[in-house]
């Protein structure tokens, strides 16, 4: 596990609402991570117990506003994007909330900093 904190910002302002989800490209590896966005923008992953961080591996990440924090829940890939069809209209382009089209990945391993920022623009 790395314990890993990050920072989002959304057409170069912090993103003040939302959750993060580290959802990994092998579920067979790997568990999925998430954390709330704080309203400074500022986010703390967890897998199993608060701030644990995530566990080695690769992961596309994807970022919602809370109207869509059902698909926080999720414990399979399959039910958060099922999760997230049935979302409520974001703050922020639909593109960021699916791991298709994000285009946000981070590889977590011994080298990792612990730190991630997330720079989402229109």
């Amino acid at each position: 596990m790395v314990p890993i904190r990050g920072e989002v910002t959304y057409n170069g302002k912090p993103l003040n609402h939302g959750r993060v989800v580290y959802l990994p490209k092998d579920p067979t590896k790997c568990r999925q991570a998430s954390g709330p966005i704080k309203a400074d923008g500022t986010f703390e992953l967890t897998t199993q117990k608060g701030g644990d961080g995530a566990m080695f591996g690769d992961y596309e990440i994807v970022v919602f506003s809370r109207g869509s924090d059902n698909g926080s829940q999720a414990k399979t890939r399959e039910e958060y994007e099922a999760a997230m069809k049935n979302s409520a209209t974001e703050s922020i382009p639909e593109r960021f909330m699916d791991p298709s089209t994000s285009g946000v990945t981070d590889k977590v391993d011994g080298e990792h900093t612990g730190f991630k920022k997330i720079e989402l623009t229109d």
